[in-house]
C-alpha cells in the first residue's frame, strides 16, 4: 500500500515536471518571437508593423517590424527594455486558446494583430496613434485585464482597441457585437455602449454605419444611436 501511494505521487512529481518544463520551452520560442538581444547587451521588442523604415532615439523600424529599445512608463519615463521587462514570462496577450476564443471573429484570429503584452510585473501596449513615432507603454499589472472581442481590451477602468483608447467608452455598458461587412467576407468586431457604436477607438458617425455594414437589428440600432436619423 506504502509503495503503490509512493508511485502515485513519483506519477505526478514527473508529470508535473515535464508539464512545466514544456510550458517554459513554449515561453522560449515566443520570447525569441518578440525579444532580441543585441552584442551590447540591449534588449529590444520585436513587433510587426507596416510603416515606412525609421530610425528614432528608442526605436527603429524595418523589413515590416518594429524594435523598442526602451518602453514609456505609467509616470511617462523612458525606461530601458533590460531594466524593466521579466524576459522568461513576457508574452503576448491574446496567448492560449482559451484567450484566443475571447476574440470571437476569425479574421483577427487568422490575421493576428499584436498591441498587448505582459510579463509577471506589468501589462504593455503597442500603439501606432503617432504614425511619426509609435509608443510601446507599460501600464499595469499583469491580470487586470479581459478580452472583449475582437481587438477590443478592457485594462482596469479603460477600454483599448489595437493599442489606442476608447476615450468615450462608457465601462459599464461597454460590449463588442459582430456585424457583417457591407461587400466583404469578413465580420467586424464592433463596440457598443448605451450611448455611442465604436469604429475601432472612435465613435461610428452614421454615414459609416448605413453603408459600411449589414446589421441584423438596424433599424432598433438606428433609433438608439442616430435618432435624428429616423
Amino acid at each position: 500500500m506504502e509503495n503503490s501511494k509512493k508511485m502515485i505521487l513519483y506519477s505526478l512529481f514527473v508529470f508535473f515536471f515535464f508539464s512545466c518544463k514544456g510550458q517554459e520551452k513554449e515561453s522560449e520560442k515566443i520570447n525569441k518571437t518578440f525579444i532580441q538581444q543585441d552584442k551590447v547587451g540591449n534588449l529590444w521588442i520585436k513587433v510587426p508593423c507596416f510603416l515606412d523604415e525609421k530610425k528614432a532615439d528608442n526605436f527603429y523600424i524595418k523589413n515590416d517590424s518594429i524594435f523598442f529599445k526602451s518602453v514609456t512608463t505609467s509616470k511617462n519615463i523612458q525606461v530601458e527594455n533590460k531594466n524593466i521587462i521579466d524576459i522568461k514570462t513576457f508574452v503576448p496577450i491574446p496567448l492560449n486558446e482559451a484567450e484566443k476564443g475571447k476574440i470571437n471573429n476569425s479574421n483577427y484570429i487568422n490575421n493576428p494583430f499584436y498591441n498587448y503584452f505582459r510579463d509577471k510585473n506589468y501589462i504593455y501596449i503597442y500603439s501606432e496613434e503617432n504614425f511619426l513615432s509609435p509608443t510601446f507603454l507599460q501600464i499595469e499589472k499583469p491580470n487586470n485585464y479581459e478580452l472583449l472581442g475582437g481587438a477590443y481590451i478592457k485594462i482596469n477602468d479603460k477600454i483599448y482597441w489595437r493599442g489606442l483608447e476608447v476615450l468615450n467608452a462608457d465601462i459599464s455598458s461597454f460590449k463588442v457585437i459582430n456585424v457583417q461587412r457591407n461587400k466583404s467576407e469578413w465580420e467586424a468586431s464592433i463596440g457598443t455602449d448605451q450611448k455611442h457604436i465604436y469604429s475601432g477607438d472612435k465613435i461610428m458617425i452614421y454615414q459609416e454605419f448605413s453603408k459600411n455594414y449589414l446589421w441584423n437589428n438596424q433599424v432598433e440600432y438606428q433609433k438608439k444611436y442616430f435618432p435624428n436619423q429616423n
